[in-house]
C-alpha cells in the first residue's frame, strides 16, 4: 500500500477493499438474512394459511429488520473510528509498533502508517482483523470479522466492540503513560 493509498484512507476514514471482501464469503453471510426475509414473506405469498394477521406482520417485521441490518452491517464494515491520544502521527506509528510487541499480536500487515493485526477467537470461527492507522492526534481503528467456516456474518453479538474498547484502552493507557 502507497503512502498516498494511506492518505487517502486517514481523509475518508475508510478502508479499501481486501481479501475479506470475497464474493463468496460474503454471499454465505448474507444468506440467512435472506431466508429470514423469505420466512417472513412466506405467508403473505402462501394462498392459504393457518398463521394469523397479526403473527404475519409480526415475522415480515422480524424477516425485514435482520435483513436491512445485515445490509447496514456490510456497508459501515470498513469504517474507521478515532481514537484520540494526543500524540503526532510518527509517536503513533511507535506507540503501535511498541504495543503489538509488547502484547504479542499477531501480525498481518505492517508498514510505516498501516498496521493489521489478527485476533484469534472462539472455535469455527478465523476471528478478527484489526487495522490500526495513525493519524496526528490520535490512532483510527477498524475491527472486523474474518469470518467462519460459514461465511462472514455481521452477527458477533458485541465481540467486535469488546475487542476494539480493548484496544482503545490500551492505546490511551500507552499513550498517557508516554506524555
Amino acid at each position: 500500500m502507497t503512502l498516498q493509498e494511506i492518505e487517502n484512507i486517514r481523509l475518508r476514514k475508510f478502508l479499501p477493499k481486501d481479501e475479506l471482501n470475497g464474493f463468496e464469503e460474503n454471499i454465505k453471510g448474507i444468506l440467512p438474512s435472506v431466508i429470514i426475509l423469505f420466512a417472513g414473506l412466506g405467508p403473505f405469498i402462501a394462498k392459504k394459511t393457518s398463521v394469523s394477521i397479526e403473527n404475519q406482520y409480526i415475522f415480515l417485521c422480524i424477516g425485514l429488520s435482520v435483513f436491512l441490518y445485515t445490509i447496514y452491517a456490510k456497508l459501515i464494515e470498513r469504517k474507521l473510528k478515532l481514537t484520540r491520544t494526543d500524540l503526532s502521527k510518527e509517536q503513533n506509528s511507535e506507540l503501535i509498533a511498541e504495543l503489538s510487541q509488547s502484547e504479542s499480536w499477531n501480525n498481518m500487515t505492517i508498514q510505516k502508517e498501516f498496521y493489521a493485526f489478527v485476533f484469534p477467537s472462539v472455535s469455527f470461527h478465523n476471528g478478527f482483523k484489526v487495522t490500526l492507522v495513525p493519524t496526528d492526534k490520535g490512532v483510527l481503528i477498524n475491527v472486523r470479522n474474518r469470518g467462519s467456516i460459514f461465511g462472514r456474518m455481521p452477527y458477533n453479538f458485541g465481540l467486535e466492540t469488546i475487542l476494539k474498547r480493548k484496544i482503545e484502552k490500551k492505546l490511551k493507557k500507552a499513550a498517557h503513560n508516554t506524555q
